[in-house]
């Protein structure tokens, strides 16, 4: 983004919680992420599903931007894919 670009919060926006990223594409020089949440079936518990609660779809340099920026921002809160690595999890 541009330094140049005012930026104005929105106190009304709203949050979006997804338990993961599904799939990725790229397609038209855009990045399309599918968001997925876990919903529990009834009545039997343990039996989940995975519902599509959005999509998040970005112009090529921006999802650039915005990996380079995330993996900046976890690794200097000390959990970054390297860090994951060395505890012996899998990155997912």
């Amino acid at each position: 983004m541009s330094d140049d670009v005012r930026v104005v919060d929105n106190p009304l926006a709203g949050d979006v919680f997804a338990d993961d990223a599904m799939s990725f594409s790229l397609l038209d020089g855009t990045v399309r992420i599918t968001l997925c949440s876990t919903k529990w079936t009834q009545p039997a518990p343990g039996e989940g599903i995975r519902v599509v609660i959005g999509r998040l779809v970005m112009p090529l340099p921006a999802a650039q931007r915005l990996i380079v920026g995330l993996n900046d921002f976890l690794t200097q809160v000390g959990h970054g894919p390297s860090e994951s690595m060395k505890g012996g999890q899998a990155v997912q």
